[in-house]
């Protein structure tokens, strides 16, 4: 189970063990079952074959456009390849800019795990 502020996520081998926690949890809670997931804080929920996709193309392609660089060609691919840093780059003059966008490109690494030694070299 997992449990977001007021949004839960129940997984389940058999229709028994979900209705048996749902009953339970309905006791104390108002509850609504959704049915499948499609989302959940933020990530996209694929099911197929019987096994799930966790991904964030849609957090993606907000940074994307909030900061300035959805006309790019294309999107970074994987491992994401080395790059050098402009220090002068505006995006370092504002430095709470600079921490949201770094913020940002973190909550990524929960789906993309290669994106996290990039971002650690934003930190040094």
């Amino acid at each position: 189970m997992l449990v977001y502020v007021d949004d839960f996520l129940i997984g389940y081998k058999q229709q028994k063990d979900f209705q048996s926690i749902y009953e339970f949890l309905s006791k104390n809670l108002s509850l609504r079952d959704l049915g499948e997931p499609k989302k959940f804080c933020g990530f996209e929920i694929n099911k197929n074959d019987g096994n799930y996709h966790l991904s964030q193309s849609t957090f993606i392609q907000q940074l994307a456009e909030e900061f300035g660089v959805s006309s790019l060609a294309r999107f970074p691919k994987t491992p994401l390849q080395t790059f050098d840093i402009d220090e002068k780059s505006p995006i370092f003059e504002d430095g709470s800019l600079c921490r949201r966008l770094i913020g940002s490109i973190q909550y990524l690494t929960r789906t993309r795990p290669d994106v996290t030694a990039k971002v650690l070299m934003l930190y040094l």
